[in-house]
């Protein structure tokens, strides 16, 4: 019944488009959450944020005192009918101590939809005024808002002005896209909780968190902080890779996330190539793809001349599948390179891929000296905003001062 009532909530998104179009979808009426609140952090210290988010799930997780027994999420949709969630609960340790990490999975939602959320711990309100809402199923247009940044949890004065001028965006985005080093310098739980999650507790609360993993995040026993403090999906080949990389669908956007560090170094070991193929060979049709993660396979860095891994295993793969555009960090600059295949410039049309390196989240800048193929570059502060459609897609790079220095427009349809 559950498929059979999604189907026709597709059917029914609107009428049929013409030839190479694909039906946009109307997103239904969004309710009228209440006020906006959040507990302090002694109460809630790691507000609310939201991982998995597919087009009739999602998983809310937060963190409470370690002594905190109970976890619930409720949830509220436009007619008002309300629904609640157990959390499930272990600990992990936090900023100087251990933290109750609670995460339920909230699943029979609707695609496309927005729904107001609470969180309590042990039967007390924690936070409120809330909202996550699902994607858009894959095979229908929509216009989709990300941000994406790379190398931001320093801890620095930097950091936190990117963060303050990236604030205004995320009030419309759909998701939050990460290029890697998101802990500094370590990845340890502690950096998790006092770099990522504490001074992005306004951000993470309605937007869907999306993070891949760079070798900072790498330093403390295989990444295992990151993956212990976020539930993404388990699509691998094999157990041990799973959330090391993964994809999903919204609208006419398929996102690939991708591991430059330890899945990808075994040079024996093609798993995430021979997953990342058929994902997106899966994907083929999709108007956009872009894939992200953190080592570029080239760079203008001074003296880096790219990942040799990179280069001869994940750039090959990205080119052959037709991959739009490619988001990395690593470098701590902003350089857009012109559209490419083999090194070679080719315009997008004729299977050109668009290469963006975002490391400018907040840590130390790098001397940007320049490559031959580099269209835009500058060493300076600075997260990315996205755009797209069906027909158009549009990335900027913004700013300290929330403005942008940089564009990359593509298009795809005729008129």
């Amino acid at each position: 019944m559950r498929t059979l009532s999604l189907v026709l909530l597709l059917l029914a998104c609107k009428p049929a488009e013409p030839e190479g179009r694909l039906p946009s979808f109307e997103r239904p009426a969004a309710p009228t959450c209440p006020a906006r609140v959040l507990a302090d952090a002694t109460t809630l210290p790691r507000a609310p944020y939201l991982n998995s988010v597919g087009a009739e799930s999602l998983v809310v997780a937060f963190g409470a005192p370690s002594t905190s027994a109970v976890g619930l999420v409720r949830f509220t949709d436009a007619a008002g009918t309300v629904r609640e969630v157990g959390a499930t609960r272990e600990v992990v340790p936090g900023d100087g101590s251990d933290l109750a990490l609670f995460h339920a999975r909230v699943a029979g939602l609707e695609p496309g939809t927005t729904y107001c959320y609470e969180v309590l711990v042990n039967d007390v309100s924690v936070a409120s005024g809330l909202r996550f809402t699902t994607s858009v199923p894959g095979g229908f247009d929509t216009t989709v808002r990300f941000l994406a940044i790379g190398d931001f949890g320093a801890g620095t004065p930097e950091q936190l002005e990117v963060r303050d001028a990236m604030l205004p965006y995320a009030a419309d985005a759909d998701l939050f896209l990460t290029l890697g080093d998101n802990a500094y310098s370590s990845g340890t739980f502690e950096e998790w909780q006092s770099r990522v999650f504490a001074p992005n507790r306004e951000l993470l609360t309605d937007v869907a968190y999306w993070p891949t993993w760079g070798n900072h995040d790498y330093a403390t026993d295989d990444a295992a902080p990151a993956l212990a403090n976020h539930f993404l999906p388990e699509m691998t080949l094999r157990a041990d890779h799973d959330e090391r990389y993964w994809s999903f669908d919204h609208g006419p956007l398929h996102v690939i996330g991708l591991d430059s560090e330890g899945a990808l170094y075994d040079t024996g070991d093609d798993d995430q190539i021979v997953w990342g193929t058929a994902d997106l060979a899966a994907h083929a049709d999709a108007p956009w793809k872009i894939a992200l993660w953190h080592k570029p396979p080239f760079t203008g860095h001074e003296t880096r001349t790219g990942d040799l891994f990179a280069r001869a295993r994940l750039q090959p793969m990205i080119e052959e599948a037709g991959v739009d555009v490619v988001l990395v960090g690593h470098d701590h600059f902003y350089e857009r390179f012109h559209a490419q295949v083999d090194g070679e410039a080719v315009a997008h049309a004729e299977g050109g891929v668009s290469w963006i390196i975002s490391g400018g989240g907040g840590r130390s800048l790098y001397v940007l000296d320049g490559h031959e193929l580099e269209a835009f570059g500058e060493a300076r502060h600075h997260f990315l905003y996205g755009v797209l459609d069906q027909c158009s897609l549009r990335i900027q790079a913004i700013g300290t001062d929330g403005l942008p220095f940089d564009e990359l427009s593509l298009s795809r349809c005729e008129d």
